[in-house]
């Protein structure tokens, strides 16, 4: 919870950050369409977060496969823009390892 009022400079930043994380591509794709510095546009999300403006949606969706069906092929986007393509007969224990992995790297 902020401690104090946001500035109107930090609701502008604010307003760019959360419109380049519910966007279609990654904020770097997000500054260059709108004429930002990407390194002022995280520099902004970084202090909005640690400020307490704003918290990021995490990215994640459940997913729920049947037990008996393991998949053979995926292929999932993230928000961030990290592919992860794998294939093969995959259990549901795996798939969350693979995502879980790619979600703590950054």
């Amino acid at each position: 919870m902020p401690s104090q009022p946001i500035t109107s400079k930090q609701q502008h930043w604010l307003e760019h950050v959360k419109a380049a994380d519910t966007g279609d591509g990654s904020l770097t794709d997000y500054a260059s369409r709108h004429n930002l510095s990407v390194k002022t546009l995280y520099q902004w999300k970084s202090k909005l977060i640690k400020l307490g403006f704003y918290t990021p949606a995490s990215g994640f969706v459940p997913v729920h496969q049947p037990p008996s069906e393991p998949h053979q092929s995926c292929k999932l986007v993230l928000p961030n823009g990290t592919r992860i393509e794998f294939s093969g007969a995959l259990d549901g224990k795996a798939i969350r390892s693979i995502i879980t992995s790619a979600g703590l790297k950054q």
